[in-house]
Formats: C-alpha cells, sequence, structure tokens
C-alpha cells in the first residue's frame, strides 16, 4: 500500500562505489527529505530513542500535501 509508510528514516552515508551520485540504491518507493549539510560526523552517534529537536524547510514547502501540519512561515 503506498500510503502505509512508517517512520523508518534511513540516512546514506556518501560512499563513492556504493551510493553514486544520483543513484536510486533502495527500492524507488522511499523519498529523500533532506541533507546534512554540516556536522555529519554525529550521524555515526545516532541512536534508537533520540529526537529530531528542528529542522528547516529551505525549498519545496508548497509541496507538503499534510493538512494536518500548521505551517509557519
Amino acid at each position: 500500500d503506498d500510503n502505509s509508510a512508517s517512520s523508518q528514516i534511513f540516512w546514506l552515508l556518501k560512499e563513492s562505489e556504493l551510493t553514486p551520485s544520483n543513484a536510486n540504491i533502495l527500492d524507488g518507493r522511499y523519498a529523500v527529505f533532506g541533507y546534512v549539510t554540516e556536522n555529519e560526523d554525529y550521524l555515526a552517534d545516532l541512536k534508537v530513542g533520540d529526537v529530531i529537536e528542528s529542522i528547516q524547510v529551505v525549498s519545496g514547502l508548497d509541496n507538503l500535501a499534510n493538512p494536518s501540519y500548521k505551517i509557519v512561515g
């Protein structure tokens, strides 16, 4: 079912042989929703139960299609 997504998050680390740029290494049914642009060394410290304290949408906010979210801007 296309609308049965869970809250799983995949962090893909850039390994040029394993994850070439623009390659879809998953099954094509997952969406990229962000990139780590700094402090990527902290990714190795993430563990189950950690909480995202904040995010920033820098582009594509007009594509948000879930009316249950309140968009502050």
